[in-house]
């Protein structure tokens, strides 16, 4: 690695710190929107959501921005995820290359399912349908072997009566060579507090800082990254992931993809030691991925996504 590589690396990690180090700092409370936090495709969740510095693909509307920068065309991206017994998620994106950069939108769907309302006495109310929703309009241009991005969000959320807030991703990736990438992203800052009117609950959303280091092309068949992550809720300590891809050739036009990865904010859930795996198969313009988190006594959550280019 050449001087100029090393100097990248420093500015890098400087960031990184004095980042974490504002965050240690702030006196933050509670936050709202924690389904911001879910991650998005199952390729990235099986890899322990240690996706930041490799993305590049209809899932960097969520994970980085920045990847767009590096998409060669069109596509489209849908996921369903059963998460949490009768909770499930869905994600819709599009993303366009074009001569000025990539373009992408999203959507983003939560449904809590039926929840039985009681009131001060223990009798039961009205059963009530909570649920969160999320749109997006993403931007990431290419310089050279640097790219940046942005993410403008909406969010909708419903418990018994409706909430709004907006929020701004920023991100960056920088090829160091042809096997490492360092990524970086802030997520949720510029951002409003969702405030459900009538409720007496008004909380800012979760601000986070993420960044991470991917080496693919190891013997053309491997990928790896880890994260690292500060958020406000736990401003005292650094929450890591890291994620592992294993990719080999069946025949002319199908591709196998194997995951596992590990993730230290997923323990806080009660994940079975934060600990995710995951297969793909690509067939030529065709990508579908499955991804699979044991939680304990929260029942098992199961993650499918396909995505196509156009």
């Amino acid at each position: 690695m050449d001087i100029k590589n090393i100097k990248v690396i420093n500015v890098l990690i400087i960031t990184i710190l004095f980042s974490a180090n504002l965050f240690a700092q702030k006196n933050a409370g509670t936050t709202s929107g924690q389904f911001l936090n879910l991650g998005i495709g199952a390729r990235g969740i099986a890899m322990g959501n240690a996706y930041i510095a490799n993305t590049c693909d209809a899932s960097s509307v969520y994970w980085n921005p920045a990847g767009l920068g590096k998409i060669q065309n069109s596509s489209i991206m849908f996921m369903h995820g059963v998460w949490l017994e009768e909770s499930c998620y869905e994600w819709l994106s599009y993303v366009k290359a074009t001569k000025i950069g990539g373009f992408g939108f999203a959507i983003e769907y939560v449904n809590y399912g039926n929840i039985q309302g009681y009131d001060n006495y223990g009798t039961k109310t009205d059963v009530f349908k909570p649920s969160d929703k999320m749109f997006s309009l993403s931007y990431g241009i290419g310089i050279k072997n640097f790219r940046i991005g942005a993410t403008g969000k909406y969010i909708d959320s419903t418990i018994t009566k409706k909430a709004t807030a907006h929020a701004v991703d920023l991100g960056a990736q920088v090829n160091l060579n042809k096997f490492i990438v360092l990524g970086l992203t802030a997520k949720n800052y510029f951002s409003s507090k969702l405030d459900y009117k009538g409720q007496g609950l008004s909380d800012p959303l979760p601000k986070n800082l993420e960044a991470g280091v991917a080496v693919s092309n190891i013997l053309k068949t491997f990928l790896f990254e880890i994260d690292v992550k500060q958020n406000e809720e736990d401003k005292d300590n650094l929450k890591f992931g890291a994620g592992l891809e294993f990719k080999t050739k069946m025949t002319e036009n199908l591709n196998c993809s194997f995951r596992t990865g590990y993730n230290t904010l997923a323990q806080d859930s009660g994940n079975l030691k934060g600990i995710s795996i995951g297969f793909g198969f690509n067939i030529n313009r065709l990508s579908i991925d499955y991804a699979y988190k044991p939680v304990q006594e929260l029942g098992d959550t199961h993650l499918v996504s396909l995505e196509i280019n156009l």
